[in-house]
């Protein structure tokens, strides 16, 4: 199906139809559709339209993702005009479309010149700039509507085939392993928690394994990149797929990485999410706010006051040699539950547990201090783990 619409010649989207049996086209309202300027017969005017998504119900289809992207070029027939998206042009009948566009990127779906292969091989050796490409399309992806849960990597399988084909890289539940540390950087906000799915589609380290509810919910972008050091290190990612394709549903999945683990205490659960970390005898325990990744009141994944949790360091904020690094820069952190105490071993080194993955750190101090400490300075000796094996499923 992803060959057909990447090797049409142009794709007619009945965007305005919810279903199959409304029709491709409707009757534009009166004043809409123009009307001639006075001693100049020939020119005509309209009213300039809203560029969006809203009352286009096909766009919010999970399905119809990678299947726009994919087409060179589609038409879409929206309520009151016409609208037309190719790799170069974004335009519509009210010509009133690029510079809203422009500005209300959020209004409208990821551009299309994202998903061009040529570009993606060109720029395959520039890991965090094409990183940054296949997080902004599955941020747009992650946020529309299944009707099947387990649709969630099928519907995009095509457009990672052809980035795959086109950059050599390796795939793995949504992310890749030559920038496994990037694309972990995801992260749920907002009031409307996402949800663990169940039944289970995606092991946690992944975006996949929630369900987000609303728009926007989710964010995978840093455009201060440039800024941090990488931490983290991948020694293993496995994921078992159901069938023979690697791009589709999962059996299982797993990630080992080896860095810093910080220990810590949940609190405040009814309230917010906060985390205490161990304070060194007789110190003040620092305590760091941190974002969800999904609602851990959820039944069955619950998360309760005085539970132990972990710190993961995924990324070390630079100093630009202008600014002493404090707690709110220190950089990015996974935070992880210890999930059970299975026994596993890899190349030699031993683990006595596996961990779920339940949220983002990124430098939220809540204490009012003068010198914020940073996550180690804050936590004990014993509390901190340097080059730690960590296995999260």
């Amino acid at each position: 199906m992803a060959n057909i619409y990447a090797n049409s010649t142009v794709t007619l989207a009945a965007s305005a139809s919810s279903g199959p049996h409304e029709g491709l086209f409707r009757v534009a309202a009166p004043e809409l559709v123009g009307w001639p300027i006075s001693n100049f017969p020939h020119i005509r005017a309209r009213h300039s339209l809203i560029l969006g998504t809203q009352g286009l119900p096909l766009l919010e289809r999970g399905w119809v993702f990678q299947e726009r992207l994919l087409s060179p070029r589609v038409l879409y027939f929206a309520n009151n005009e016409l609208i037309w998206e190719c790799m170069e042009l974004l335009d519509c009948e009210c010509q009133g479309t690029e510079v809203r566009y422009h500005q209300n990127e959020n209004l409208w779906p990821g551009s299309k010149n994202l998903c061009h292969p040529a570009k993606w091989s060109s720029a395959k050796d520039d890991h965090v700039k094409l990183t940054d490409m296949w997080l902004k399309l599955t941020k747009d992806y992650a946020q529309l509507a299944l009707s099947k849960p387990d649709d969630i990597f099928p519907a995009i399988s095509g457009i990672a085939k052809s980035f795959g084909e086109a950059t050599g890289w390796n795939y793995y539940a949504g992310m890749w392993k030559q920038t496994m540390i990037y694309c972990l950087a995801w992260y749920s906000f907002g009031h409307n928690l996402p949800t663990r799915c169940v039944p289970w589609r995606a092991p946690t380290f992944s975006w996949a394994s929630v369900q987000f509810n609303k728009k926007p919910s989710f964010g995978m972008d840093y455009p201060e990149w440039k800024d941090l050091d990488v931490s983290a290190t991948v020694m293993e990612v496995v994921c078992c797929p159901k069938g023979d394709d690697p791009t589709g549903q999962l059996e299982s999945g797993y990630i080992i990485l080896s860095g810093t683990v910080v220990q810590a205490t949940i609190y405040d659960t009814q309230n917010g999410f906060r985390i205490r970390t161990l304070p060194p005898e007789g110190a003040k325990a620092a305590v760091y706010s941190f974002d969800v990744d999904c609602n851990l009141k959820q039944a069955g994944h619950e998360v309760h006051d005085g539970a132990s949790l972990f710190f993961l360091k995924l990324f070390t904020r630079k100093s630009d040699g202008n600014r002493k690094l404090d707690g709110n820069s220190d950089g990015i952190w996974l935070i992880l539950r210890k999930a059970n105490s299975t026994a596993w071993e890899w190349n030699g080194t031993k683990g006595d547990g596996e961990f779920e993955r339940i949220g983002l750190h990124s430098g939220h101090y809540d204490e009012d201090e003068t010198n914020p400490r940073t996550l180690q300075e804050a936590s004990s000796e014993q509390a901190i783990r340097l080059n730690a094996m960590v296995k999260i499923i």
